[in-house]
């Protein structure tokens, strides 16, 4: 992940630019002086790579480290399923879910299931003159 402060003046953009001249390892005085203890901590935690590979960028939310829209919005579903569970306290469903069982048995074309879904889940808005 990316560490959470960059401390001012610090313009290193590679990891390898963390390390001992001439090594893998961490050049650790250098760590410690371009970052907040928090990160630091972590940072040093991580064990380089002992093969000389050109750092790459990598996405941290898939094992694979590779970045898709697919997969951005399937992580950023769990991201608003947590912070829904976080604003119901944590138990049962959330409010669209709980509705969507409801919604799921009416007996009405599946394109009006869907566009009551998202009124309840908020992704269509009125205008307060009408819709």
């Amino acid at each position: 992940m990316k560490p959470l402060v960059r401390l001012p003046g610090i313009t290193m953009n590679k990891v390898s630019e963390l390390f001992a001249l001439g090594s893998r390892t961490w050049d650790v005085d250098l760590v410690r002086n371009s970052f907040i203890s928090l990160n630091v901590d972590e940072i040093l935690k991580i064990q380089p790579s002992r093969t000389t590979n050109d750092d790459v960028l990598v996405w941290a939310h898939e094992r694979n480290g590779h970045y898709s829209v697919r997969l951005a919005y399937r992580f950023l579903k769990q991201e608003e399923g947590r912070r829904l569970q976080e604003i119901d306290g944590g138990g049962g469903t959330s409010v669209p879910g709980r509705w969507w069982g409801v919604l799921r048995k009416l007996k009405v074309p599946p394109k009006i299931r869907i566009f009551w879904w998202r009124v309840i889940s908020g992704l269509i808005f009125c205008h307060p003159k009408g819709c």
